[in-house]
């Protein structure tokens, strides 16, 4: 299968600054805005990705409401109307404290969402020596 998609891992939402990481600055409807006014004539592309965010309870340097907005954004440029939650107990992964939320469509799902408990700002780092992950 090909699929165009976005992923965020503990990211402020689209249009705000380097100074606005610390607490949530934007909405659902001026974000929905941005993305559409950065996508220009591709908006119809909206139509056929997915996303998928994640981001930790423990999170320091990015407010973690932007994690739950970045989902909220895509699912509703999307048109994912219908959400649900799922557990992360039984994934894969050594920390698989939290919860997510999954955001769907008629197509199927669009939108998932990470909250995993205890972690702080992280962001993949691969395969490499270093481990999966980096953490602050």
């Amino acid at each position: 299968d090909v699929f165009a998609g976005v992923g965020i891992a503990a990211g402020p939402t689209v249009g705000t600054t380097s100074g606005q990481i610390g607490s949530v600055a934007t909405t659902v409807a001026q974000a929905r805005s941005t993305c559409r006014t950065f996508a220009g004539t591709h908006a119809a592309d909206f139509a056929t990705q997915v996303t998928s965010v994640v981001f930790g309870s423990a999170d320091t340097t990015v407010a973690t409401g932007y994690g739950t907005l970045n989902a909220q954004v895509m699912a509703d440029l999307y048109g994912a109307g219908t959400m649900s939650s799922f557990s992360l107990a039984g994934l894969a992964g050594t920390n698989t404290a939290g919860s997510g939320s999954l955001w769907s469509d008629a197509d199927g799902p669009r939108v998932s969402l990470v909250r995993n408990t205890g972690l702080a700002h992280a962001w993949p780092a691969g395969g490499g020596p270093g481990g999966s992950y980096v953490s602050t």
